[in-house]
């Protein structure tokens, strides 16, 4: 991470946009992930844009997830780098800064695209709040089905029938962990979970949450 204070100083022009990204810089990357490549434009000497590549087995080969933030020009010019060195199963990011990128891979037929909305809470808010804790092991094999049920929502790929025992280790790490809450509904006296949190790594910027 030769360029640390550039990148930290582009992605921190916009800190929830970008929280994603900052995260992977601060803990260096997700490990188990094969190689890991930052890529930069330069303009006038000064970082103006730049791709996180995540998931290449091998150089050329396909990545499995790239993001990209900056300006447009200089995301469309990532992207037909990227092109050029095996392209990407999949990219995160802002619209905009995504659109330029995909548009530099050459405006492939996308399998999935899907506009979401990135929400920031700064302070708690005024109204119900919902009871949650941490989820245990006896919750485990119902987040299994949970997890399973969102990631084919999202990605249109079950991770029960790609590699079974791959996502239910994952589950499990998550709650050994304390990053899965869980909020329960009370029908007829029952509990059952009604509400999922999976929290990402910490980093003292914030926190990305999912549910």
């Amino acid at each position: 991470h030769r360029a640390q204070p550039e990148l930290y100083n582009l992605l921190t022009q916009n800190t929830t946009l970008n929280l994603f990204l900052l995260e992977r810089l601060f803990l260096k990357g997700i490990q188990s992930w094969g190689q890991e490549l930052w890529f930069g434009v330069y303009q006038q000497d000064k970082l103006t844009s730049v791709s996180l590549v995540m998931g290449k087995s091998k150089p050329n080969n396909s990545a499995r997830l790239i993001a990209t933030y900056g300006t447009l020009e200089g995301c469309r010019l990532l992207g037909k780098y990227a092109a050029q060195h095996g392209g990407t199963v999949m990219i995160v990011g802002p619209r905009a800064e995504s659109d330029s990128f995909v548009q530099g891979l050459g405006n492939p037929l996308l399998r999935l695209n899907h506009p979401q909305q990135l929400y920031s809470c700064v302070a708690p808010t005024q109204g119900p709040q919902i009871q949650i804790r941490a989820a245990d092991k006896d919750d485990l094999e119902q987040l299994i089905v949970y997890s399973a049920e969102m990631m084919t929502e999202e990605l249109n790929e079950n991770p029960l029938d790609i590699n079974p025992k791959r996502h239910r280790d994952i589950v499990q790490t998550r709650i050994n962990n304390r990053r899965t809450w869980v909020g329960e509904l009370r029908r007829g006296g029952a509990a059952e979970i009604g509400f999922v949190l999976d929290i990402g790594f910490v980093i003292p910027l914030g926190v990305q949450v999912g549910g």
